[in-house]
């Protein structure tokens, strides 16, 4: 995925990579760390063992704005009481969010199941028809005076082909990456990237994380698959039309964000800065392509 991939080590000082903390730090907050899961530069995330088996997310304080870092888990918090498929946050030592050596503590349950296989119909089909489920819910909660998402505030030229209308609280990195099949249900995780916008940036930036995967492993069958697996079963479960021709504007204006993200690394999301020139210039094949 474009914002994950190839840390570099000579990124500025006020950047530099924050220490995980140790075994007594953990200890005072009543965990028992197990294998980390996945991780990044902003943010890491780790199985471990509290009252029950959890699993702990650390944000690097530093790296994030900290009264919307506060608004999107509270929205998360609102949406997943009102939606099961959605993982929130829940209380460890009477706090939603605990600070420990300068990251932001967030406990979460813990879920075992594995990603949907987009090269299944069943899978796929699965995806479209919970973010329609996600963003009926999502209607229904204010949008906490969260920004638009990211590749929109870049790509403000392009957004008022986009349906305003339409515009609430939505995920902003519906990717199968934050999907975990679980006893024939889908849920959904990380809502980092939350914010306001048309739904159809939802659906559009989901074809749009594929098309990138399939197109840097050379595997376009995969998209062409996945686009109308995916979307056919988003419009059946939203039971609203969603014009084709929005989805390829929004896959467009994302290619035009990272073209913008590339070129002007230090309005980058952090993943994209710190990352390596070889996968920058992945990244530029994939907004210039040949």
């Amino acid at each position: 995925m474009e914002q994950t991939s190839g840390v570099v080590d000579d990124v500025p000082d006020a950047l530099a990579p924050l220490a995980f903390p140790g075994t007594a730090d953990w200890a005072r907050l009543g965990l028992r760390m197990g294998p980390e899961l996945s991780g990044g530069y902003q943010s890491r995330v780790i199985s471990a063992q509290a009252d029950d088996r959890v699993v702990v997310k650390l944000t690097d304080e530093r790296l994030v704005e900290p009264e919307q870092f506060r608004r999107r888990l509270g929205a998360l918090i609102e949406l997943a009481r009102t939606n099961d498929d959605a993982v929130g946050p829940q209380r460890h030592r009477g706090k939603f969010i605990n600070r420990l050596c300068g990251w932001l503590v967030v406990v979460y349950p813990f879920v075992d199941g594995a990603q949907p296989d987009l090269d299944r119909e069943s899978d796929v089909a699965r995806m479209g028809r919970t973010l329609a489920g996600l963003h009926r819910s999502m209607a229904e909660i204010p949008t906490w005076g969260l920004p638009a998402v990211a590749a929109l505030q870049v790509s403000a030229a392009a957004a008022p082909v986009l349906p305003s209308d339409r515009t609430q609280l939505i995920h902003g990195d519906f990717a199968a990456a934050n999907l975990c099949l679980d006893a024939g249900r889908l849920r959904v995780f990380d809502f980092d990237d939350c914010g306001s916008g048309p739904v159809e940036f939802d659906v559009g930036n989901a074809l749009y994380m594929v098309l990138f995967d399939a197109t840097i492993d050379e595997a376009p069958a995969r998209y062409h698959r996945f686009r109308p697996w995916f979307v056919d079963a988003y419009r059946a479960e939203a039971e609203e039309p969603i014009d084709d021709d929005v989805l390829d504007t929004v896959i467009e204006l994302r290619r035009s964000a990272l073209r913008h993200w590339v070129d002007h690394l230090s309005e980058a999301p952090i993943g994209i800065r710190t990352s390596s020139p070889q996968w920058r210039r992945t990244l530029r094949s994939f907004t210039d392509p040949t």
